[in-house]
């Protein structure tokens, strides 16, 4: 009465079923990370995506550097959504920002204290 056995006797299925389970194991705990990274991982929420969602959905100001090739964009589009974004949201602030520098503490003092201040810097590298 000989006995049975799971593991296979030739030397050649021993190795395909040791190494079954070793790469079964292998990945099922890279699902089980990968799982747990995609669980943990936080997801920022944005108040807008573009300008003209910023211009439509949000009350944000947007503060631009005077005299820079933005303001004269803003001031100067065709395009609705800017012209909209220029009378309501940057002109009315222009003159509170004449002056200040990028690296001015008094410049980012205020992006950081003012929770509904926008700043306009790289068009396509925002968009």
């Amino acid at each position: 009465m000989r006995g049975w056995s799971d593991l296979p006797s030739k030397l050649a299925a021993k190795i395909a079923v040791v190494s079954l389970i070793f790469f079964g194991t292998m990945l099922w705990w890279y699902w089980e990370a990968m799982l747990l990274a995609y669980l943990a991982t936080r997801t920022v929420s944005l108040p807008f995506k573009d300008l003209s969602d910023l211009v439509t959905n949000t009350e944000f100001r947007i503060i631009l550097l005077t005299g820079s090739l933005h303001e004269a964009h803003f001031r100067t589009s065709k395009d609705s959504t800017w012209q909209a974004a220029w009378t309501d949201r940057v002109q009315p602030y222009l003159e509170e920002f004449a002056g200040y520098q990028v690296l001015d503490p008094r410049f980012t003092d205020k992006l950081v204290n003012e929770e509904k201040t926008a700043w306009y810097d790289i068009y396509i590298g925002a968009m």
